[in-house]
């Protein structure tokens, strides 16, 4: 037993390195854990070998067939309809023109209607729960704030549909086109040609675009389609006709029934449901419109976030929404641009610099470095939850407006570019830190950007690995704002954010913009209308429809030109108002904000949780 060896551990003898060896053992023992240089750079290559091998071996779906003939050899009465295996939604088919199109189809809207609710009325008051003593208030006041402003949104809407009729029918007196091209003959008074559509005109001084209706006593044919001339002024003068066509209408109903293809062609054009002119419409299409005038209320929000009381975020809402409801008219109705495919300009700049300068005009000293504007570890999950539910539903938002063969290449595109956000912001997060650590805001912001840098027109045409580009780019723009460009802004601005929404919104949706300028920029006639019409695209895309500018001669790239500016431009003219009258109403005190017990019956552990050390390193958006 005694020879019998024990099984105790020894200690090995001492080593003594000489200083060289140990100055580098040093190095390694006090290098930063997990992420390195060799990683990030692995992570980017392995990006831009995704980026290349998607654009020269993959291909987007193939554009819809027609509905083919019954070949020599089969009998169309004879042939097995087997149901798939694979299940599809109502009115789903690979051609065009099939029988299944003709579907009821409910689930479109409202399965799209449900999704857009989730992004806005779930996820994104989820991803501002990241303050340790504020998520109460952040989820309930953004709630708050967007049901509010969504049922003001939906009638907002609506009026500036209204509005637009109104300046429509003013430029049937007088339009401010084309005034080289004016006749010289006289031109009678204003009460001698009203109601007359036969009267001689166009005059001098006052051109007067003559609508061909059809009515009880006077029949009139239009001109042949390929007559008719389709550039943006004379578009506006034919919806100024059918805004005219719906007032005779809502007075004389019979003209409605003796004419119901050109009724609801009023109804297209107007954007009416009925010929009560006095009611607002209600329906899936109607509330979608109010919650896409919510979103950037919910933007310029993140802002403001712990800074500002219940009551003065309901003036702020409601500012924010008349803004938007502007904006939106200048850029899309006014200027004709594309915007509808995620609106980078009418929602994510806009809410960014409304946001932005209601921050800075309704300024509250102390709120830059207060203690209580930092996250903590479990809020922090909470708040990337909320991430991957906007992940999850950004396709939905982007793609509601897209023409119909277009739909599924929008979303695609989106979803692929919120794939390479995701992956850019981890390997940006890296390289802007020090000590090459990732930084949690980015997963929460960063990974997202790249569905607003997908957010414009360039999402009708882009290839697959241009998504995958545009949305690394988005990430690393949104990394950048959140590690580089907010302390800038505090410092010498005064403009403190705390969500985050100028590295979000801002820096990506000007890159959403930017690449919408250049997809738009090799649009000519042939491309617009003549042989090469969607032949570079895999889908069916008529530009002359869909766009308004459609010349081919760079009308359409200058009208998305002008969209950004106007909305930087608008955004900070509203903001600053909606600041002001913030600033007129009862604010909280210093140590009053990021609280939840001031508005809110909070448990006993919010008081108890322990606060971060000084010398815990943080990053919070």
């Amino acid at each position: 037993m005694a020879d019998q060896k024990l099984d105790v551990y020894v200690p090995p003898l001492p080593h003594f390195p000489d200083p060289e060896t140990a100055k580098a053992s040093e190095e390694k023992q006090n290098a930063p854990i997990g992420i390195n240089n060799y990683h990030t750079t692995f992570l980017l290559l392995i990006q831009v070998a995704f980026v290349i091998f998607w654009g020269t071996s993959v291909e987007a779906d193939a554009r819809k067939k027609p509905m083919p003939d019954p070949g020599e050899l089969e009998n169309p009465d004879r042939i097995d309809y087997c149901p798939p295996f694979k299940r599809y939604p109502p009115g789903h088919d690979i051609f065009a023109g099939s029988p299944r199109l003709d579907d009821f189809k409910i689930q479109e809207h409202y399965s799209s209607f449900v999704q857009i609710t989730i992004f806005t009325f779930l996820a994104l008051p989820w991803s501002f729960s990241f303050l340790k003593k504020y998520a109460y208030s952040a989820c309930g006041f953004a709630i708050v704030s967007a049901s509010i402003t969504t049922q003001f949104g939906i009638l907002s809407m609506q009026i500036v549909d209204y509005l637009h009729c109104v300046y429509l029918k003013g430029l049937l007196q007088g339009p401010d086109f084309d005034r080289t091209q004016l006749p010289t003959a006289p031109c009678p008074s204003l009460s001698q040609t009203a109601g007359n559509v036969s009267a001689t005109i166009p005059c001098s001084n006052s051109f007067v675009y003559q609508c061909r209706w059809t009515t009880p006593t006077h029949i009139y044919d239009a001109p042949p389609l390929d007559e008719i001339n389709d550039d943006f002024g004379s578009r506006q003068l034919r919806q100024a006709c059918y805004c005219d066509l719906y007032d005779r209408m809502s007075l004389n109903k019979t003209l409605a029934y003796l004419q119901p293809m050109m009724a609801h062609q009023a109804f297209m054009v107007t954007g009416r449901t009925s010929f009560k002119s006095d009611a607002f419409a209600l329906s899936f299409m109607t509330m979608i419109d109010g919650i896409y005038a919510t979103v950037p209320v919910l933007v310029s929000f993140g802002v403001v976030l712990g800074k500002m009381t219940p009551i003065q975020l309901v003036p702020f809402g409601i500012l924010n929404v008349m803004g938007y409801a502007w904006n939106l008219w200048v850029c899309t109705y006014l200027i004709g641009a594309w915007d509808h495919t995620g609106g980078s300009c009418v929602n994510h700049i806009f809410g960014a610099c409304f946001g932005m300068a209601a921050s800075v005009s309704s300024h509250v000293k102390g709120s830059i470095n207060h203690p209580e504007c930092s996250s903590r570890y479990h809020m922090d999950i909470m708040a990337l939850i909320g991430t991957l539910i906007v992940w999850i539903t950004y396709p939905t938002y982007n793609s509601f407006y897209a023409p119909p063969f277009a739909q599924q290449a929008v979303a695609v595109n989106t979803f692929l570019a919120v794939l390479s956000s995701a992956v850019s912001s981890m390997i940006f997060s890296a390289i802007f830190h020090d000590k090459n650590k990732l930084t949690i805001a980015d997963a929460q912001r960063s990974a997202i950007a790249g569905g607003v840098a997908m957010s414009s027109n360039g999402n009708l045409v882009a290839e697959p690995w241009m998504a995958l580009l545009v949305g690394g780019l988005g990430g690393m723009a949104c990394t950048f704002g959140i590690q580089r460009a907010r302390g800038f802004f505090e410092k010498n601005l005064w403009l403190h954010d705390t969500v985050g929404v100028t590295s979000m919104h801002l820096w990506p949706g000007l890159i959403a913009w930017l690449f919408g300028v250049l997809s738009f920029w090799p649009l000519d006639n042939d491309v617009m209308r003549g042989d090469l019409q969607g032949s570079n695209l895999k889908y069916y895309l008529e530009f002359d429809k869909i766009l308004n500018h459609n010349r081919g001669n760079g009308d359409a790239v200058l009208a998305q030109i002008y969209i950004a500016p106007m909305s930087i431009a608008n955004g900070l003219v509203t903001g600053i108002i909606a600041g002001v009258v913030a600033k007129k109403i009862k604010r909280v005190k210093p140590d009053e904000m990021y609280r939840d017990d001031v508005f809110y019956r909070v448990p006993e552990d919010f008081y108890t949780a322990k606060k971060k050390d000084d010398d815990d390193e943080d990053v919070f958006v």
